[in-house]
């Protein structure tokens, strides 16, 4: 069996914030020719749209002081989470997604009142669908471009 690989210097999730602006649109900005794990991002084009609400927030992990990865959570219509994440390259393959979509489902489950959360995968994203299945997450729908994924909170 595959061992975790184990990074040190990995800072638990922060709730992003205007000063986090810059790092946040570098780091969309720096990748946009490599695709996002998930299916749709959003560059938030000024920094009031990463100030966090009761719809819609951005979270962020650090290694040391460098963002290792994002996560953009807002309020779909139907009361569900629907979120996007992006690892930097040089990030991933090292569980950082993992342990960042594991403290978002407790975050969202314990501080929300959201029905679940849910996220689009594109097409041959393979190792994103591993990582939704493993966290509980079950396909709804499958179309040429893609999958969308889906995980409902017991309350």
């Amino acid at each position: 069996p595959l061992k975790r690989r184990v990074v040190s210097g990995l800072n638990t999730m922060e709730v992003v914030t205007q000063k986090h602006h810059s790092a946040i649109c570098k780091l969309i900005e720096d990748h946009s020719n490599h695709p996002p794990i998930f299916l749709n991002y959003h560059k938030p084009d000024k920094p009031q749209d990463i100030e966090p609400t009761e719809n819609e927030f951005w979270l962020l992990k650090k290694l040391n002081s460098d963002v290792a990865a994002i996560i953009h959570v807002r309020k779909s219509n139907d009361g569900m989470g629907e979120f996007e994440i992006i690892v930097a390259p040089e990030f991933r393959s090292k569980g950082i997604a993992s342990e960042f979509l594991s403290e978002l489902i407790e975050y969202c489950n314990n501080k929300t009142s959201w029905n679940g959360l849910k996220a689009g995968v594109k097409k041959g994203n393979t190792a994103s669908e591993k990582l939704l299945i493993k966290k509980g997450f079950n396909c709804v729908h499958k179309s040429h471009l893609g999958s969308d994924w889906k995980i409902e909170f017991n309350r």
